[in-house]
């Protein structure tokens, strides 16, 4: 571990900031959802799935926030089994397949600069 003053760029604390912001959105939709909210369209195996990741997200975020590195992975994998499973159900098309992989990407180039200096 370096012994260097640690510091984000903007545009990963915003993205972290969002992703928080976001995370906690999707885990009150679930809740509300589970508890009989009219608006819900969604199924309960559904509900169950995408709340687990909305709960490892904002579990992720915040270790990444506390400069952990497994958040990064943690993170990478939910993203990328989330957009797999909506690939393969139908869900979403190549082409936001394709998007998440890009913001995915555009999320490893912010936190390459700040990697050593994660524990």
């Amino acid at each position: 571990m370096r012994i260097l003053e640690r510091k984000r760029s903007l545009g990963l604390s915003i993205m972290l900031g969002l992703l928080a912001v976001l995370s906690l959105a999707g885990v009150t939709y679930v809740v509300l959802a589970l508890l009989g909210w009219e608006g819900c369209t969604w199924q309960d195996c559904t509900l169950v799935f995408y709340g687990t990741y909305f709960i490892t997200s904002a579990i992720c975020t915040v270790a990444l926030l506390r400069w952990k590195r497994w958040g990064a992975y943690g993170l990478g994998t939910a993203t990328f089994t989330v957009a797999v499973a909506d690939l393969v159900n139908g869900v979403a098309a190549l082409q936001d397949f394709l998007a998440v992989i890009v913001l995915m990407a555009g999320a490893a180039g912010l936190l390459y600069r700040v990697w050593p200096y994660m524990e």
